[in-house]
């Protein structure tokens, strides 16, 4: 995007998945580590327990996009945009993590402010 100028999807644009940031996820990994005697032999789902599409995780990108630039984003896809499919929605429950943890899990502007900082830090 900072080169180009352009957003590339690879993949149908109403599937909806669960995404979680990096950097809350290798949060989560130390308070296992650190807790070791507690999560030991124990496993956990990691989400954030709701979904986007990728029409909505573009559309957050190019909100952000909009706040650090004056210059316009082209979107292409490499699939067409097909009607009448299927509604996919990837997401897991990672309650038994959270309530073990007392963690609350990310929220969507949680999502807005990381890709914000993303942008930033790449332009």
């Amino acid at each position: 995007i900072a080169s180009s100028r352009t957003i590339t999807l690879s993949s149908q644009v109403d599937t909806r998945r669960d995404y979680i940031y990096i950097s809350n996820l290798l949060h989560l990994v130390e308070v296992v580590i650190n807790n070791y005697e507690k999560t030991k032999l124990t496993t956990y789902n990691i989400s954030s327990g709701s979904t986007l599409s990728l029409s909505e995780l573009t559309n957050i990108v190019l909100g952000a996009w909009s706040k650090i630039s004056d210059e316009k984003c082209k979107i292409t896809s490499k699939f067409p945009i097909l009607k009448n499919q299927q509604k996919v929605d990837y997401t897991i429950s990672s309650n038994r993590f959270y309530e073990q943890f007392k963690l609350y899990a990310p929220t969507r502007k949680g999502i807005e402010d990381n890709i914000l900082d993303f942008l930033k830090s790449i332009i």
